[in-house]
């Protein structure tokens, strides 16, 4: 769809021969789990637009538990070059940047519990969702919601269609507003005469800022070892969130350029394991490429707002760099460059590197009777 009108341009609703009238559509008829697409639109773009967190913000990626009391899967999912990653290994401190770009479970479900799922829900309500389900009775009484910590994943009482995801994906590509995905602009009688038109509806979700600076997070999904690079197109500027379910029952990849925003999803109607779970984003890359080739759409970015400012942070703590201890680091130097929308620029300095006199004869920490001392930085 073009987000910045809503007309939807093309759709396919199942693979192979087309045998029937009215079949199944399953872009707009079939409700699936979107896994960690919906990471982004139920967690972190609210807390970035209204809860005080930044892309910057630091989360630990540590054993953490839902509130039934079962360990979180710390899996992520995986980029194709890493395929023997090991599901077990904590990764540690890392910014809502990083847990996007790898798709981090515990930082997200941690950063819901903190806003709060149903400030969650409410966003992803004005994304345009009409399938999430506040509160309803099921055949054994009792009630589903989806506004509970699995929200965060996906994982829903029944599911989102491909159209919404779309639009909901194509809302942060407009700038943040959501425009009302539409198939039709007028129809005329014989004689000329209007008989229907439709006007798609609008409204703003996300401010300008949060939209820049998830587009900028989410273009490293596709670039720099992130999780979706198999769909990064070759001449095109690109961002978009990879999801894969439980059981790999449902792939997916939620992605746009400048002109156009593109879903694809991919999996059976009833559930059954995907064995490859890269291909559909070989898919997506290729029929954007086609579609930019057909329409002669020259390389663009998104254009930066005057709302949104860089600063140099210390990428463990999120924090204003300190020259001198934050380039220091044992591992390598953790300044970087990163952006924030106006006024949500820390204001506090590094807190988690620190330097150390050490006794170089001992090793251990110096007191004033070592005569050979070497400061060094610790973290």
């Amino acid at each position: 769809m073009d987000q910045k009108t809503g007309y939807v341009k093309a759709m396919v609703g199942g693979r192979g021969e087309k045998i029937g009238n009215r079949s199944l559509n399953r872009a707009t008829g079939s409700t699936r789990q979107p896994g960690s697409c919906f990471k982004v639109l139920a967690t972190f773009a609210p807390a970035i637009d209204n809860f005080g967190y930044t892309i910057a913000s630091v989360i630990d990626d540590a054993p953490y538990y839902y509130e039934t009391g079962r360990l979180i899967n710390n899996w992520w999912d995986k980029p194709k070059s890493q395929p023997t990653a090991d599901k077990r290994t904590y990764r540690g401190l890392n910014s809502i940047r990083v847990a996007i770009a790898n798709s981090m479970n515990i930082i997200t479900v941690k950063v819901l519990d903190d806003i709060t799922p149903s400030g969650g829900y409410a966003y992803l309500k004005e994304f345009g969702f009409t399938t999430l389900v506040d509160s309803r009775k099921n055949s054994e009484g009792k009630f589903d919601t989806d506004i509970i910590q699995s929200l965060a994943l996906g994982g829903l009482t029944d599911g989102v269609t491909n159209m919404e995801l779309c639009a909901a994906y194509a809302a942060i590509a407009n700038g943040g507003e959501y425009t009302e995905p539409i198939y039709y602009t007028k129809v005329l009688d014989n004689s000329g005469k209007i008989i229907l038109e439709r006007e798609p509806e609008r409204h703003q979700v996300l401010k300008e800022s949060t939209a820049y600076i998830l587009t900028d997070a989410m273009h490293g999904v596709v670039t720099n070892g992130g999780t979706g690079t198999q769909a990064n197109l070759d001449d095109m500027y690109v961002a978009g969130k990879t999801g894969t379910t439980s059981s790999n029952y449902d792939i997916w990849f939620a992605g746009y350029t400048p002109y156009l925003t593109a879903t694809i999803w991919s999996g059976y109607d009833y559930n059954y394991e995907i064995k490859d779970t890269h291909y559909h984003l070989v898919i997506w890359k290729n029929i954007m490429s086609r579609v930019n080739e057909l329409k002669e759409y020259k390389y663009a970015e998104f254009t930066r707002p005057n709302s949104v400012v860089e600063a140099q942070i210390c990428s463990k703590c999120g924090l204003l760099a300190t020259t001198g201890l934050c380039d220091k680091d044992p591992q390598k130097s953790m300044i970087i460059t990163e952006l924030f929308a106006a006024g949500t620029v820390p204001t506090e300095s590094c807190v988690c590197h620190e330097e150390i006199a050490i006794c170089n004869v001992s090793g251990l920490l110096a007191t004033d009777r070592c005569t050979s001392v070497t400061k060094k930085v610790y973290r």
